[in-house]
């Protein structure tokens, strides 16, 4: 799959939808059978219904990402919630006609459901917002959300390429990062996670971050953080309660990790991303 047109992308936003357990239709129900005009994803963030592309009926569930492109077609089967984006690859015309056609797989497993949610999330919430640098910021969402899915493709298209070792461990390390991902509020160790993984600590996180990319502990503190950012914004429950519900039992490191990775305090980014409430 050749992906060098990724080089000529300047995406253009049309429009963001969130289907939730609020306006999701009801099971069976048919959100319309429609040919594809621009470039959409779809990224389903829990699921029992399923989605036909193209022709082949695809389950959507938890973590799936569909990426469309011109001329597909498609129909939605509910039920299922999702972050629905529409957008144009590129800002203009010219760049349309001069630019490849962007190739993905029409859907992707993604492995890291925190950390692409949450890009989701910030995408919608910004399309929200509409401040005066939104299309800055939602341009770079989406630059981000593409990167990510070019990083995931090409690493599993390497995995046959991976050593023995990783191979044979690969399936243990993502199922520890999987109970990560369903226990965000717990408190974690090396000891605790290596010994799940039947990996010694040392081997463990080494492994951990040759398949993921990162480290175990940086992993745990961003799912923490990301949570905490939701909670931030989509509750109105204290930072105090936020803080225990994300597993901080010290506010100072809980502040401290947060604007490690937000870069503003918990405050300041709740006041940033609920103006619009008001």
């Amino acid at each position: 799959m050749n992906f060098t047109g990724l080089n000529t992308v300047e995406p253009c936003l049309i429009s963001v939808a969130n289907v939730n357990e609020l306006n999701c239709p009801p099971p069976g129900a048919s959100m319309g059978k429609r040919t594809v005009m621009n470039y959409e994803l779809d990224y389903i963030t829990w699921g029992e219904g399923y989605i036909v592309t193209d022709g082949q009926k695809i389950p959507a569930k938890k973590g799936s990402l569909f990426f469309r492109k011109p001329g597909m077609v498609v129909e939605g089967i509910s039920p299922y919630h999702c972050y629905y984006v529409v957008f144009k690859m590129h800002r203009d015309d010219a760049g349309m006609k001069n630019g490849q056609r962007i190739e993905f797989p029409a859907v992707m497993n993604i492995d890291s459901h925190n950390y692409i949610e949450d890009l989701f999330f910030q995408l919608y919430n910004e399309y929200i917002c509409q401040r005066d640098i939104g299309e800055f910021i939602i341009r770079t969402y989406l630059m981000q959300i593409l990167l990510y899915m070019y990083r995931q493709w090409m690493s599993k298209s390497r995995f046959e390429m991976l050593g023995r070792s990783l191979r044979q461990n690969h399936n243990k390390i993502l199922s520890v990062k999987e109970y990560i991902d369903r226990n965000v509020h717990q408190n974690f160790n090396l000891d605790e996670l290596a010994e799940m993984s039947g990996l010694s600590r040392y081997f463990f996180c080494r492994t951990f971050k040759k398949i993921l990319g990162e480290s175990p502990i940086n992993y745990v503190n961003r799912c923490k953080v990301n949570k905490a950012k939701r909670l931030l914004v989509e509750t109105e429950k204290s930072i105090k309660e936020i803080q225990y519900e994300c597993g901080f039992e010290n506010e100072s490191h809980f502040f401290k990790l947060f604007k490690r990775y937000v870069f503003v305090s918990p405050a300041v980014f709740r006041q940033q991303n609920t103006a619009w409430k008001t």
